[in-house]
C-alpha cells in the first residue's frame, strides 16, 4: 500500500490548483484595474489640456486688450470691438 492515500493526493492537488487559479485571477484583476486607472489618468490629462486651451484663448485676448489700454489709456469704438470679438468667439465654439 502506498504511503499517501488517493484522497490526500486529490485534496492536495485540488487546493494547489485552487491557490494557483486564485493567484492568476488576482493578478489579472490587478492588471485590469491598473489599465483602467491609466486610462482614466490619460483622459483626465487630455481634458485638462483641452480646458487649458479653452481658457488660454480668451485670456490671451484679454491680456492683449489690457496692454492696449495701458499703452493708449483707452480704446476707440470699444463696443464695436467687443461685438466683433463676441461674434468670433461664438463662431469658433
Amino acid at each position: 500500500m502506498s504511503r499517501f492515500s488517493p484522497l490526500l493526493i486529490s485534496a492536495t492537488s485540488f487546493f494547489l490548483a485552487l491557490a494557483i487559479g486564485g493567484a492568476l485571477i488576482n493578478f489579472a484583476e490587478w492588471r485590469r484595474r491598473d489599465e483602467q486607472r491609466q486610462a482614466v489618468k490619460d483622459i483626465g490629462i487630455a481634458q485638462a489640456h483641452i480646458l487649458e486651451h479653452h481658457l488660454n484663448q480668451p485670456l490671451s485676448a484679454t491680456f492683449a486688450l489690457a496692454s492696449v489700454l495701458r499703452q493708449r489709456g483707452g480704446i476707440d469704438n470699444f463696443d464695436a470691438l467687443a461685438e466683433l470679438r463676441k461674434r468670433r468667439l461664438t463662431a469658433t465654439h
